[in-house]
């Protein structure tokens, strides 16, 4: 069975033909799509509110558009997904319809919003140790969105010659996800999956290694008094909270993907891909400064 087969994911159909499955499945779908539909409109009022009350010098201004743009198109991308996710589970889509392109639908939403989680990442982190001695240097986030771009049309590449969509008409008439079995979508998956371990795992690290830095660069006499408003040449109170939240936050939401890759390969349900979705649109939200 292909199944059987973890470098080969698809869902278990045992599970997702169960009625129990199927209608918390729907209920949860529900509940994500509204919640990112919300975070949508809310986010976007928070930004537009912070532009008229913060004026930025033009070249910064770019950046800062740039990525709230971004922020906005990521958090829309994914509602889209979730959105036709919970029509396609609902059965709204008819039966004479062709599923692979849905398939093909969900399948690159997921992948463009997932392109954009790591550039927004990346551009986070530029903007967080940019102007500050723990900057990494330019090619070294040049090389990061030149893997975002190789990841990109891999991705592509694969999902069109590796997937189809094939009816299922028990318990729901439901358009479903498969995978071509050969060797080369093995390998495909294979490549992908460590792709996206390996941007995951070094997001982490470099979010992680400038306050780990700076706060063994701290004196002892520094840290007693941290706490309190203090300002110093070592180190900025302020600047250390907002270090400390990008890498909480990314921290977060890379272990929360990994677990529901993990979860899929290994169980082959996407319910957690979905739940995760909506985290991972929270975390980006509280990076804005107006999320204190």
């Amino acid at each position: 069975m292909v199944a059987s087969k973890w470098l080969l994911p698809e869902m278990d159909h045992d599970v997702i033909e169960n009625h129990s499955f199927m209608w918390s499945a729907r209920v949860i779908d529900i509940i994500c799509t509204l919640l990112l539909a919300l975070m949508c409109v809310v986010h976007l009022r928070t930004l537009i509110k912070s532009r008229s009350e913060k004026q930025l010098a033009d070249d910064k201004k770019k950046c800062v558009i740039l990525l709230d743009v971004s922020t906005i198109l990521f958090i829309f991308l994914q509602f889209l997904m979730l959105f036709l996710l919970t029509i396609n589970i609902w059965s709204v889509f008819p039966s004479d319809y062709n599923c692979t392109t849905i398939v093909f639908a969900i399948v690159g939403l997921y992948h463009l919003s997932k392109v954009l989680f790591y550039s927004i990442l990346i551009a986070r982190l530029q903007i967080a140790f940019g102007s500050s001695c723990y900057r990494y240097h330019r090619y070294t986030i040049y090389s990061m969105y030149a893997f975002v771009v190789a990841y990109t049309l891999l991705v592509g590449i694969g999902s069109s010659q590796f997937l189809y969509g094939k009816w299922l008409l028990f318990p729901q008439t439901w358009c479903h996800i498969h995978i071509i079995p050969t060797e080369a979508a093995e390998i495909a998956i294979g490549v992908w999956i460590l792709m996206d371990m390996c941007m995951c795992i070094v997001l982490c690290f470099m979010f992680v290694r400038p306050l780990k830095r700076m706060l063994m660069d701290q004196p002892a006499e520094e840290m007693v008094t941290a706490v309190q408003p203090a300002y110093t040449d070592r180190l900025d109170y302020q600047l250390t909270a907002v270090y400390l939240k990008y890498a909480i936050l990314t921290c977060i939401s890379v272990f929360l993907n990994v677990v529901s890759m993990a979860v899929y390969l290994f169980k082959h349900l996407t319910i957690l891909i979905e739940v995760v979705a909506v985290i991972n649109c929270i975390c980006i939200m509280l990076m804005h400064v107006k999320y204190a």
